[in-house]
């Protein structure tokens, strides 16, 4: 039985991921536990589902979640490590996935799996072998490189699959008209990933907002620690931040390339802000916990990525400092959060300086976040998903029969 408000689907329907499973000795699959959450709202519409991913025997890593499989089917792929062994994999692979599309009627694939996408391998089976086909552009990494050989030919490829794609699911608007049309007819279905549970209650935020303003301004940077998230641009703007200006105190989590330079960061007794750094705290409760003592989120990114921290911040009533990109700015307004310059650490240290002493724009920011995003939880995204996909069936349907339309 499907979950109420979700339109079913009665096809076979298809996920394939690059994101590895792994299997335990007794045969059961593990993975990230946000991924096996994502799995399992797939579960409130699609009545029979499989995943195809590749499958790690390595050892199950701490905090992983046990996949649901008398729900969910898993197609093992071989994992890759590496250019050498997924150039190696291809003919595998391919035979695997043309097995995996002439089982199923619908084929889910993405555009920003590493080393480079699972749409590219059936592109070549469009036309051959009938299968709807659903693409989720989430992020299109190469972008960082665009005058790579490789950005170029993925960006070409990427092209073809969305052209020749029966369903075109985007995060925001950059991406749904980067391609052009025909890629710019899908829908924009914004990456939440917030419970609703998580979101907090109306009192809750008044009672906050009652509460005296404390100095020194709380500014938060959590999340994936890499360059292309903008942690070395926050990190510039934290060294650079004048000794007379309001007092900032700002706290550091998360893992990732960068995460040795936030924690020397944090130690340096010359850095001009108070500065903390965090192990990384399970997603959920713990790290909402972390979000609520901020007074304001940074959200530095330099690509064009929708982070779901915006989302997370939202949830909690805390207001959201981000950088002038597609992603950012497709979720949030002058209105709603604070905006500085792309890539611009002088312009992010400017917008922090004045920040940090209007304690009550920016509660009165986080309110109007709260009312505008915080309802957008990871359930209703599903929801709305569903109800496109069944809609595009439909109209698939009906084409490959007129006479249904009939009278």
């Amino acid at each position: 039985m499907m979950a109420e408000g979700y339109a079913p689907i009665s096809q076979r329907y298809g996920l394939v991921c690059n994101i590895p499973l792994h299997q335990d000795a007794d045969g059961a699959f593990w993975t990230d536990p946000l991924w096996e959450k994502d799995l399992a709202l797939h579960l409130n519409y699609c009545e029979r589902f499989t995943l195809a991913s590749p499958v790690s025997t390595k050892p199950v890593p701490d905090g992983f979640a046990k996949l649901d499989t008398q729900r969910i089917t898993v197609w093992p792929l071989r994992a890759n490590e590496g250019w050498p062994r997924t150039l190696a994999n291809i003919p595998h692979t391919f035979s695997r996935l043309k097995a995996f599309a002439e089982s199923h009627d619908i084929v889910h694939t993405d555009g920003a799996a590493w080393p480079f996408p699972s749409s590219f391998y059936f592109l070549p089976l469009r036309g051959k072998v009938p299968f709807f086909w659903v693409v989720v552009i989430e992020s299109l990494p190469w972008l960082r490189q665009a005058n790579s050989i490789k950005a170029r030919v993925f960006n070409r490829l990427m092209g073809k699959v969305m052209a020749r794609a029966d369903a075109r699911i985007y995060t925001h608007e950059g991406f749904r008209t980067h391609f052009g049309r025909p890629a710019s007819e899908g829908v924009i279905n914004p990456a939440s990933w917030i419970d609703e549970a998580s979101v907090i209650s109306s009192a809750d935020l008044a009672q906050r907002a009652a509460r005296p303003i404390d100095q020194p301004c709380r500014v938060l940077l959590a999340g994936r620690l890499l360059e292309e998230k903008g942690v070395g641009l926050f990190l510039e703007a934290i060294r650079t931040y004048p000794r007379s200006a309001p007092p900032l105190e700002v706290t550091m989590i998360g893992a990732g390339a960068m995460e040795g330079a936030c924690r020397e960061a944090a130690a340096d007794p010359d850095l001009p802000v108070r500065a903390t750094f965090l192990d990384p705290v399970p997603y959920g409760a713990p790290f909402l916990k972390v979000i609520d003592e901020a007074d304001l989120v940074v959200v530095p990114s330099i690509t064009n990525e929708q982070p779901r921290l915006i989302y997370d911040a939202a949830a909690r009533g805390v207001p959201v400092l981000a950088s002038r990109t597609e992603g950012n700015q497709s979720i949030l307004s002058d209105d709603t959060g604070f905006l500085f310059d792309w890539n611009d650490a002088a312009a992010l240290r400017t917008r922090l300086q004045e920040l940090a002493n209007r304690g009550q724009d920016l509660r009165a920011t986080g309110q109007r976040v709260w009312e505008r995003l915080g309802q957008q939880t990871h359930a209703a995204m599903h929801r709305d998903r569903s109800h496109y996909l069944a809609q595009e069936l439909k109209k698939a349907r009906d084409s490959a029969d007129p006479s249904s339309n009939a009278g």
